[in-house]
């Protein structure tokens, strides 16, 4: 049975990443024909009630976290009406931490396809958001696009495997690269299972001279192997669940 995306979400923060995250999500969504979900996670719903308001709505019986979320809503929908393509995104607010409600939502609300924006490399890395990301990875049970900054080409796809007939990646590849009217690549992370890390570490590597040698802009792997590749890939990563 072939593979669609028909429901995607993004993650924002207030980065310029998240929001070249957000037209990526739009730009994809839009070739799929897929709804679109822009997620905003904010700490505390304090964040969004001054102090000298706090007394007013006690008297008037309204839950500070209710005005919080519909400002902050707000926010987030001036966010997308003001981002180039994303007309079609429907803002979602929640709070807590951004790395564990991130994927916890995209489990709940069934998306097919979870978009990450990563910093450029260099002192942005050391954001925040930068762990949020590698939280995210750690937890997320559906298909996550990380999105490098700047990038806008996702025609050439290479699906890696670590085991012959790889069925959920190459799922997934072809479900993706077919957006584009493309067929994607293939090739083998030739490292056995309970290899050292250091054999892992040189068939990634192997990989990585690959996608520079064919000028991949997406590469789709397990989910397993997600950090490995996000940490080094030069192009947008697709991880794979195992039982995608």
């Amino acid at each position: 049975m072939a593979m669609k995306f028909q429901r995607v979400m993004v993650a924002l923060d207030d980065t310029p990443a998240a929001l070249h995250a957000l037209r990526a999500a739009a730009q994809i969504a839009q070739a799929a024909d897929a709804e679109l979900f822009a997620l905003r996670v904010f700490r505390d719903a304090w964040e969004g009630v001054r102090p000298d308001e706090v007394e007013g709505l006690r008297r008037r019986h309204t839950a500070p976290a209710d005005v919080a979320e519909s400002r902050f809503a707000a926010m987030l929908q001036d966010t997308i009406a003001t981002t180039v393509g994303s007309a079609r995104a429907k803002p979602l607010v929640r709070f807590g931490i951004a790395g564990i409600e991130i994927p916890r939502w995209a489990h709940d609300y069934a998306v097919d396809l979870l978009v990450l924006g990563q910093q450029p490399l260099g002192a942005l890395e050391r954001r925040p958001s930068g762990r949020t990301l590698a939280e995210a990875l750690q937890t997320v049970k559906v298909s996550c696009l990380v999105v490098p900054f700047g990038q806008r080409d996702w025609s050439e796809v290479l699906a890696v495997r670590a085991v012959d007939g790889d069925w959920p990646v190459d799922r997934a590849a072809e479900a993706f690269a077919a957006l584009w009217r493309a067929k994607p690549a293939t090739t083998m992370l030739e490292s056995e299972e309970g290899a050292p890390d250091a054999a892992l570490g040189a068939a990634v590597t192997r990989v990585i001279g690959q996608i520079r040698e064919r000028n991949i802009t997406v590469v789709v792997v397990p989910a397993r192997f997600g950090e490995r590749f996000v940490e080094r890939a030069p192009c947008a990563v697709l991880t794979v669940p195992e039982r995608a």
